[in-house]
């Protein structure tokens, strides 16, 4: 399974160039998930399926054939981790947090830096991709 990572979650990026109706549902990752409002808000951005996963000590649905996985934030991927979820790749479409400028759309602020640093030296496949149709750039991008 492949996470990806946009600071902004769900929006137009995601759901007309990475998504183009082809998931068959959303599980998207975030803390920011634990309130209601929110979570129906991205329901109907949506328009399909979705799993809501606020971080809060639940284990994840399990993974089905056609999930497009999405989080706000590189500590998802260490959460997923903890729970025995088996990730192939995490891919950065965007992480702009205010932090150090690597690439547009690429600046990650230190706690995101040093969680993806600890990501790949425990052997996940960490990459920047902002576009479906991009070469994925091996982390940390030069």
């Amino acid at each position: 399974m492949i996470l990806h990572i946009d600071d902004r979650l769900l929006h137009g990026r995601i759901l007309h160039g990475w998504d183009r109706g082809r998931a068959k549902r959303f599980v998207l990752i975030s803390r920011r998930l634990a309130d209601p409002a929110i979570r129906e808000l991205y329901a109907q951005a949506a328009g399909k399926p979705t799993v809501f996963l606020p971080m809060a000590g639940e284990d994840p649905a399990p993974e089905e054939k056609g999930d497009f996985w999405l989080a706000d934030h590189p500590a998802a991927a260490a959460y997923l981790l903890e729970k025995g979820v088996a990730l192939e790749a995490l891919w950065i479409i965007a992480l702009r947090q205010g932090g150090e400028f690597l690439r547009p759309d690429l600046t990650p602020d230190g706690v995101s830096l040093a969680l993806l640093d600890d990501l790949r030296s425990r052997g996940l496949s960490v990459a920047y991709r902002p576009f479906l149709e991009a070469e994925a750039v091996a982390w940390p991008p030069c």
